[in-house]
């Protein structure tokens, strides 16, 4: 039989992991935040580089398929 010591730890034991997997599930929801932005930055600047360089060669970017886009069909 477990004594009220051996208890006590364990339960302290236990906390102890709960709270590691709380900071730790913390700093992922961060990174995910940060992945996500980053991600909006890069469309951004992929976009406004398409924009530059379909304007200044003069052709009709509404003709082009979005690099991310699949337009193929799958049968």
């Amino acid at each position: 039989m477990k004594t009220g010591l051996q208890i006590k730890e364990a339960l302290q034991m236990q906390l102890d992991v709960q709270k590691t997997l709380h900071e730790q599930l913390e700093i992922q929801r961060n990174l995910q935040l940060r992945i996500e932005e980053q991600g909006k930055q890069l469309r951004m600047m992929f976009d406004q580089h398409h924009k530059t360089n379909t304007s200044s060669s003069g052709h009709d970017p509404t003709e082009d398929n979005h690099p991310c886009e699949d337009t193929s069909v799958q049968s």
